[in-house]
């Protein structure tokens, strides 16, 4: 799955900063892969500091079935 290697990265210094596209991620959300948009995420915590605590935020909408606002990076 491309989102998951995706997450592999090492990132950048912008992606460090500024964090990914999710544009991916929000698609899978809406077809139901959200174990997949989490194991994501996980990987994006290595590398994107700057989140302002998103990212966990993201996770736990997800573990309680519901579709995270990731509006701002889908940019």
């Amino acid at each position: 799955m491309h989102l998951l290697e995706a997450a592999k990265s090492p990132g950048s210094p912008q992606l460090d900063s500024f964090g990914p596209n999710m544009l991916l991620a929000n698609e899978l959300v809406a077809a139901g892969e959200r174990d997949a948009v989490i194991a994501y995420l996980r990987g994006v915590q290595l590398f994107w500091k700057m989140d302002d605590g998103e990212i966990e935020k993201w996770i736990e909408e997800l573990k309680a079935g519901k579709t995270p606002d990731f509006s701002m990076q889908l940019i």
